[in-house]
C-alpha cells in the first residue's frame, strides 16, 4: 500500500534511485516489526542499495516522520508513541 505524501523536506537532488519518499513512508507506517533497508527492499522488490542511497541522500529525522504520520491520524483520543532508539549490533569475531 502506497500513501500519497507531501514533501517533508526539500529534495536535494533529482532522484535516480528506485526507492522514493512514498515507498519509504508507506513502509515505515505499515511495518511494525522489521524496519531495515533489507526488509524494505524485499517488500517492494527493489535493491537494498537503492534504499540505502535514498536514505543517505535525504537525511530524514524522526520528527519528519511524525509530521507526516500525524496527518493520517483522525482521532483526538489516540496517543502516538514514537521510539527512535537505535541499538548497536554486537560484533563477534
Amino acid at each position: 500500500m502506497l500513501y500519497k505524501v507531501s514533501v517533508i523536506r526539500r529534495i536535494k537532488h533529482a532522484s535516480t534511485a528506485t526507492c522514493t519518499l512514498p515507498i519509504y513512508m508507506g513502509f515505515l507506517m505499515t511495518e511494525p516489526n522489521s524496519i531495515s533497508c533489507t526488509q524494505l527492499a524485499e517488500t517492494y522488490n527493489i535493491s537494498h542499495d537503492s534504499v540505502n542511497r535514498f536514505l543517505e541522500r535525504e537525511d530524514y529525522t524522526p520528527h519528519d516522520l511524525y509530521q507526516e504520520a500525524i496527518q493520517h491520524i483522525d482521532n483526538n483520543k489516540l496517543i502516538v508513541s514514537i521510539d527512535d532508539t537505535v541499538l548497536d549490533k554486537l560484533m563477534w569475531f
